[in-house]
């Protein structure tokens, strides 16, 4: 389905007057490099005036958990109907949850078998269409008709943001994108906000 590639292997143009996480309207230093040149720290790079830098925060913890293979942490930044409708799917139809799921997720990211990588920039900026009925509808017909219900059950509302990944590992010279052009969906529930994927 057009644009309704919303699990985690999330990317985003980068638009005109993107700031780093600090926001456009403040000064920031350069960043630390590596022999190579490439920052230290994972780079976030938005217009803060489309981003919040809460939802930017967000994305970024998804990845170091990623980055990191903590199980723990990723969990808990899954919006919790997404993940229970997701968990009982996983198990009646592959005999795996989503502990599995997100080890299958971290290994097909990881740029080298030794997982000696990181990830360097994420980019982000509002989705142009808003695909989350579409994605709902689809998602139906795939888990049945429950799911978009469970879904909507508790959230107060939602964001859809396009992000792009780049990453590198010890034996190379150069970034590489290994998310390109994708969508996230962040649900807001009681005060807190949550991702899909």
């Amino acid at each position: 389905m057009k644009r309704n590639r919303i699990l985690c292997l999330l990317t985003a143009v980068l638009l005109g007057g993107a700031c780093w996480m600090t926001g456009c309207d403040e000064k920031t230093e350069s960043p630390a490099v590596d022999d190579r040149g490439i920052p230290l720290e994972l780079q976030l790079i938005y217009d803060s005036a489309a981003v919040t830098d809460a939802h930017a925060q967000l994305i970024s913890d998804y990845f170091t958990a990623i980055q990191n293979r903590d199980f723990s942490a990723y969990s808990e930044l899954i919006y919790p109907g997404y993940y229970s409708e997701m968990e009982v799917y996983l198990q009646e139809n592959y005999n795996y949850g989503m502990e599995q799921s997100f080890e299958k997720r971290v290994d097909m990211l990881a740029i080298t078998d030794e997982n000696h990588f990181r990830f360097t920039q994420i980019k982000m900026e509002p989705a142009a269409e808003d695909s989350f009925e579409a994605y709902l509808t689809s998602m139906d017909q795939v888990m049945g008709e429950d799911f978009s219900e469970n879904i909507r059950s508790g959230m107060d509302e939602y964001t859809i943001l396009m992000f792009s990944v780049n990453a590198i590992s010890d034996d190379m010279e150069h970034e590489t994108t290994v998310v390109d052009n994708n969508e996230m969906i962040i649900a807001t529930s009681g005060g807190k906000a949550y991702l899909f994927g």
